[in-house]
């Protein structure tokens, strides 16, 4: 299961198979293949294997952990931004593999940390397929190759591109009032319910450092390049002045951009589930 998940000590396949494959196909293995790899995970937990509590708990606390931190940590210093949304997965992985060990506590309504893992997935979900629907559009002559370089500018020249990815960005890194805040909110909650504290430091380390990778794209995307334009930077930014969404392609953006908004400002009946 940690295999598939991408969680530590099994994440190294992530970054290469996220780069290698087209962006539609990696949009599909961040996102469904981690939820129908949770959603497994949670009822083995919680089903066949509660019997193994004294035994589970601490071995993937530590696992947790270290996803966490590896996940980030690897995303610092990755300049290939497919590479970065694949170490971000592997991050918010052990984010959620933080949510199964608070569903095998005690302390903690079942029903309560379902919700919170439900919807941790679902915000998770919304953010990245509005990231890599933008990446998606990106003029490049090799979809494996796409350095952060090559945003700049962008909202000079695709200013609703840039909004959509900055949104995106910003739910992942858990910003308010983006629907990733209230999704790491409701995990935080509930760990700090079961009194993982351990847990709870690692996962606040982790949201400090992810804001530092994540605000690094958007910032390269959203102001202008400080450095003179030269004949090369000209025709990047023709290159992105070019690009023409299809009608398709902007109404699916724009209904993931008012999810992530509206379901940060309200989530209906989550509160009387929670």
């Amino acid at each position: 299961m940690a295999f598939k998940l991408g969680a530590v000590p099994f994440q190294a396949w992530v970054p290469d198979v996220f780069q290698g494959a087209p962006t539609a196909i990696t949009a599909y293995l961040a996102v469904a293949s981690k939820a129908a790899g949770f959603i497994v995970l949670y009822n083995l937990v919680t089903g066949p294997l509660a019997g193994l509590n004294d035994f589970l708990i601490p071995v993937l606390s530590l696992v947790a952990a270290l996803t966490i931190l590896v996940g980030n940590l690897g995303a610092l210093r990755q300049r290939n931004v497919k590479r970065l949304m694949a170490l971000s997965a592997v991050a918010h992985a052990g984010y959620l593999m933080v949510g199964i060990v608070v569903a095998m506590h005690p302390a903690v309504p079942e029903h309560r940390v379902f919700w919170a893992i439900a919807f941790y997935l679902l915000t998770y979900f919304l953010a990245s397929y509005g990231v890599f629907g933008v990446m998606s559009q990106m003029p490049s002559s090799d979809d494996a190759d796409q350095p952060r370089s090559s945003y700049a500018s962008l909202a000079q020249n695709q200013p609703f591109l840039a909004f959509v990815l900055a949104v995106g960005l910003g739910s992942l890194a858990g910003i308010p009032p983006l629907a990733g805040f209230i999704g790491k909110l409701l995990i935080f909650v509930v760990v700090f319910q079961a009194g993982l504290h351990g847990l709870f430091g690692v996962m606040l380390v982790g949201v400090v450092i992810s804001i530092y990778y994540y605000f690094g794209w958007i910032r390269e995307a959203v102001f202008p390049p400080l450095r003179p334009i030269d004949e090369n930077e000209e025709g990047r930014r023709a290159k992105l002045s070019a690009i023409a969404p299809s009608f398709r392609v902007t109404l699916v953006l724009m209904l993931v951009v008012i999810a992530i908004i509206g379901l940060g400002i309200y989530q209906g009946s989550l509160g009387e589930n929670f």
